[in-house]
């Protein structure tokens, strides 16, 4: 991987930090040396609810391999993450 394309992947993810953020989850970007980087995304009212999300060739990717949505979609991606993330009954998380 180029350190442009690396770069670009980063700057998605952290794009996608912010917009969980203003949903009330919590983010931290993970960035190894030797490994793709990810974003943890936890949702702060259930700890256990959380979620590798990795960005790679304009997609962001489930832990499981598995498409979500492209890159330049931020918004659509932070809500199916937040869909995933959600506790039961849980129709926000917004004012933590």
């Amino acid at each position: 991987m180029t350190g442009d394309t690396r770069s670009g992947d980063e700057a998605a993810l952290e794009k996608l930090a912010i917009e969980l953020g203003g949903l009330g989850f919590q983010c931290r970007l993970v960035n190894p040396a030797l490994d793709l980087p990810w974003l943890e995304v936890t949702n702060p009212r259930a700890v256990v609810l959380s979620e590798r999300i990795v960005a790679q060739d304009g997609w962001y990717w489930w832990p499981w391999a598995e498409r979500m949505v492209e890159t330049g979609d931020v918004t659509r991606a932070a809500e199916r993450v937040a869909r995933v993330l959600r506790g039961h009954g849980e129709g926000s998380v917004s004012g933590c």
